[in-house]
């Protein structure tokens, strides 16, 4: 649901946003909106956003991720993501050319998308055409030469999925992963930003949770402070019937323990002024009025 919190805790992206629409780009968003909310049979001829998968591979071969399982379910059933595809870059190239002038906001996610084998290019492109974009990543693979690309050009945010606040839990959980590797890309990041006085990209971090780095939420938020990332969303682990996440481990099974901690984090967001957002549906039944006040 789109609250006035949620708005509110979003500005940030908002103000790196704005400045790089067109009046075409902005009434074009608009219009599908109206669309949407009259609920017409028809919406706008060009979109507005686009979600791009660009691969389905990943660097990482994270415990609880899917796409990287190599393990049986406990029914039985075989889980394949080890096929790894990723979208043709010629065609890429024709869709984001014919819709140029009136997408608002491109979305690059995986898998990995730096991991994607035209990544270069495909940022050379989108700001050449001068089309908004930001990235779900890893942040392992941002290298020097992507980081000029992006600083100051039209990516506009970097959300990177670290979900630990200790290397030894970064490791375990992030499998194939250094967290001081994906910091030290950050602190480059940050560096270039600073070189050329520029706010963008904006940085967000995210958590995903379980028994295992619940406990992790305190460090994390104190490693956003550091690292100039002004937001943390931090949401529970879901049972994917693998090996990894199993009952005991998600915040279901652990209410007391996992309302304890983020009350913890929520108390040190505060104190370093971080905006931490929190979804937890699992905390929301039962007694509604300590829970809900999880949920933001």
């Amino acid at each position: 649901m789109i609250t006035v919190r949620f708005i509110l805790t979003r500005f940030h992206l908002v103000f790196a946003l704005v400045p790089l629409l067109t009046f075409r780009k902005v009434f074009n968003l608009l219009h599908a909106i109206v669309c949407f909310m009259l609920k017409k049979n028809r919406t706008v001829e060009h979109p507005p956003i686009l979600l791009l998968t660009l691969t389905t591979d990943c660097n990482y071969t994270c415990r609880m991720c899917l796409k990287s399982s190599k393990w049986k379910s406990t029914k039985g059933a075989l889980l394949n993501y080890r096929k790894p595809k990723e979208m043709d870059f010629a065609v890429l190239r024709e869709l984001l050319i014919e819709h140029a002038d009136y997408l608002a906001v491109v979305k690059l996610q995986g898998g990995e998308p730096l991991h994607y084998s035209n990544i270069v290019e495909l940022v050379d492109l989108l700001n050449e055409l001068k089309i908004p974009f930001d990235i779900l990543t890893n942040g392992s693979l941002l290298t020097e030469e992507l980081c000029k690309k992006l600083v100051g050009g039209y990516c506009f945010g970097i959300s990177i999925s670290l979900d630990a606040g200790s290397n030894e839990t970064y490791r375990y959980l992030r499998r194939g992963g250094e967290l001081p590797h994906v910091l030290s890309n950050l602190r480059r990041l940050n560096e270039i930003k600073g070189e050329r006085a520029s706010s963008r990209p904006m940085l967000n971090a995210s958590m995903c949770t379980f028994s295992e780095n619940i406990g992790e939420v305190s460090e994390l938020v104190e490693i956003c402070s550091q690292y100039k990332i002004p937001s943390l969303t931090v949401g529970e682990g879901f049972d994917y019937d693998t090996a990894f996440t199993q009952p005991h481990q998600l915040a279901r099974n652990n209410k007391e323990r996992f309302r304890k901690e983020l009350v913890k984090a929520r108390s040190t967001a505060k104190r370093r002024g971080i905006i931490l957002r929190l979804r937890f549906p699992c905390l929301a039944e039962g007694s509604a009025n300590s829970a809900n006040q999880l949920l933001i």
